[in-house]
């Protein structure tokens, strides 16, 4: 379980935590949240489009290099997450608060701001002791999908992709309990992303983010976005009640409620542990894990 962590709660937001397993459709529902008015990292610090992302990844490079660190100081990384995170794993990286602080605002000098990096489900209890209570844009992907998007970019097997995923879930789900949460599919925002757009204004607006729809359309956003396919990954049981309980929560939450996930399997260990001894063992980390740009 992720600790309690008091965490200031500001009079009125600063920006918007995009807070999604990483293939989830996070970087295009940060380009929409981005074109409500809300403020992405300093063009320079943007990091650039790639072959996996070729719209654009949405991040800051700055802050995910210091991400990366602060997952590295638990001897951990993004394919690599840890079961929980603790009170004293927290404490352990508390010494990165002050710089944490002073790189967040070169990378956002505006506010209200929308920041997005696959590592904040892991890191959102260190950040909110930095940033203090901030609203999180959920987008979530199903987990077939996600593994397959996984193996394409990083050369591993459906099933270790399907462990970064119930890995990446759980830790967020617990993390974002008692907090603003929006709850947004990949494949609404697909298949209705004028709608979904719309209501993610209407989030914005209730807990005090300044933003407005555009009168652009929100379907130019998704022109080049590859569309949502049937991916038959088998899941285990568990994994498959976890995404039905994800599933549950679409929609807006002004207080995310506290999830009794199923209990990991033995297996999800095993497999994150196999892509440990993977990369120790080629002295390199898996294909397209080279890089920064999740």
């Amino acid at each position: 379980m992720t600790p309690e962590v008091e965490s200031p709660r500001p009079a009125t937001p600063s920006g918007l935590l995009v807070v999604g397993v990483g293939r989830s459709g996070t970087s295009i529902a940060t380009r929409l949240a981005v074109s409500l008015g809300l403020t992405p990292p300093q063009r320079a610090d943007l990091m650039p489009a790639t072959e996996a992302n070729p719209t654009g990844h949405w991040e800051s490079e700055s802050l995910t290099l210091l991400n990366a660190t602060l997952l590295r100081r638990w001897g951990r990384n993004w394919w690599l997450p840890p079961p929980a995170v603790t009170a004293a794993m927290l404490d352990h990286i508390e010494e990165f608060a002050g710089l944490a602080t002073a790189v967040f605002r070169v990378a956002f000098p505006r506010a209200p701001w929308a920041w997005k990096d696959p590592r904040l489900t892991v890191l959102l209890p260190f950040w909110e002791r930095v940033l203090g209570t901030q609203p999180v844009l959920f987008p979530h992907r199903d987990p077939g999908g996600v593994a397959r998007s996984i193996c394409r970019r990083d050369g591993l097997s459906p099933d270790l992709g399907l462990a970064i995923w119930e890995r990446h879930a759980r830790l967020a789900l617990a993390a974002m309990a008692g907090r603003s949460v929006a709850v947004a599919s990949y494949s609404r925002l697909c298949a209705d992303p004028e709608g979904w757009r719309s209501e993610m204004a209407s989030f914005c607006a209730d807990v005090g983010l300044s933003v407005q729809v555009p009168s652009d359309s929100a379907r130019a956003y998704v022109l080049d976005v590859p569309a949502p396919t049937s991916d038959e990954i088998p899941l285990s049981a568990a994994q498959a009640s976890l995404y039905d309980i994800v599933r549950s929560l679409e929609g807006t939450h002004l207080e995310f409620p506290r999830i009794d996930a199923p209990r990991e399997d033995a297996s999800v260990g095993r497999r994150i542990a196999a892509i440990s001894r993977r990369t120790r063992t080629r002295r390199r980390r898996p294909r397209g894990l080279l890089h920064h740009r999740w």
